[in-house]
């Protein structure tokens, strides 16, 4: 099934550039940092994602459906970062600006958070750190997936996620 978006190519690309930097970056942190049973679950997390962003980034340049169902999910899993004292996540593939509250024992900012290229970080029992914040540029990503989606009444049941790979 095919779908039409006139700048696909344009997203793809922009998506599998940065999941193919994003690979090369988190494979040397995680050569430097050594071989850890504790960090290795979340390494293979984030090394799942680029690998799926950068299949859906080969359909989404096909303009087929099925990477345009995974861009929507990709897009939605980026734009949200949320720190707080047990979990901390944030995960950007490829051009981050994203307004922000942090919140401490001892303080409190607000800011804006601005980054190109790949910059994830996933780890459990944060600190006493809260922080809440929205990328923008990854929400207008994914507003245009769903916008897409609706007018083309594409189906992103995450129930079909499993059939769109037996093709």
């Amino acid at each position: 099934m095919k779908f039409i978006d006139p700048i696909h190519k344009l997203i793809a690309l922009y998506y599998g550039i940065f999941a193919v930097l994003g690979l090369f970056l988190l494979a040397q942190s995680f050569y430097d940092q050594g071989f850890n049973f504790i960090a290795l679950p979340f390494f293979c997390l984030l090394f799942a994602q680029l690998l799926l962003t950068i299949f859906a980034a080969y359909y989404y340049w096909q303009s087929d459906a099925r990477g345009l169902i995974l861009m929507y999910w990709i897009s939605l899993s980026l734009v949200f970062i949320v720190f707080t004292p047990l979990i901390a996540y944030m995960s950007n593939i490829g051009v981050m600006f994203a307004p922000f509250i942090q919140l401490t024992n001892y303080a409190s900012q607000l800011g804006f958070e601005f980054h190109i290229s790949y910059k994830s970080n996933l780890r459990i029992l944060n600190g006493n750190i809260w922080t809440l914040g929205i990328n923008l540029i990854e929400l207008g990503l994914f507003l245009h997936f769903r916008r897409l989606v609706k007018q083309q009444q594409i189906s992103v049941n995450l129930k079909q996620l499993k059939s769109i790979f037996k093709d």
